[in-house]
């Protein structure tokens, strides 16, 4: 489903990527690791389009997907879940929901936000915001999501599965 090769990346004199190759069968599951600054999102910025890399190929179901717009990416689908919670926070939950896709009133239940359904986003506590991410994640339908520390900033009580079914 998606195949990198030889990805690199270079913000003036650090090598943020350098000559990365790897693939990804659809049903699989795969960690990227490395200490902080290793350049785990920035390769997660080349594979959503936020970043275009300096040389190198990314495919996805056969397509070349480096160098296309943010929105064909995420139309070919890609989504990513930031390490920093991105919602609207002008919209409450279930606006934020119906931006990303279907399957909203469900998926309030499911990530523990049906009781703050009517609040703005932005009035929400991190974790919960990061729970919303998740929810629009799911909600867009993808085929492949990119969780970059879908859990950063969330104390241990936030972690913890807060909806009624997995």
């Amino acid at each position: 489903m998606l195949r990198i090769r030889n990805l690199a990346k270079r913000f003036g004199g650090v090598q943020a990527v350098d000559d990365v190759s790897l693939s990804l069968d659809a049903g699989g599951m795969r960690a990227i690791i490395g200490p902080n600054g290793c350049g785990k999102t920035t390769l997660f910025n080349l594979i959503s389009g936020h970043v275009r890399p300096d040389s190198g190929a990314i495919e996805f179901d056969g397509r070349p997907i480096a160098g296309l717009e943010l929105f064909q990416i995420a139309r070919a689908g890609i989504v990513r879940k930031f390490q920093v919670p991105s919602v609207f926070p002008g919209l409450s939950v279930r606006d934020n929901l119906r931006t990303a896709g279907e399957g909203g009133e469900d998926l309030l239940a499911r990530f523990g936000l049906a009781d703050v359904a009517a609040q703005d986003a932005g009035a929400l506590a991190h974790g919960q915001k990061q729970w919303l991410e998740l929810a629009m994640t799911i909600a867009a339908k993808p085929k492949l999501v990119l969780l970059d520390e879908p859990a950063a900033g969330m104390t241990e009580a936030e972690r913890g599965w807060g909806g009624e079914a997995t």
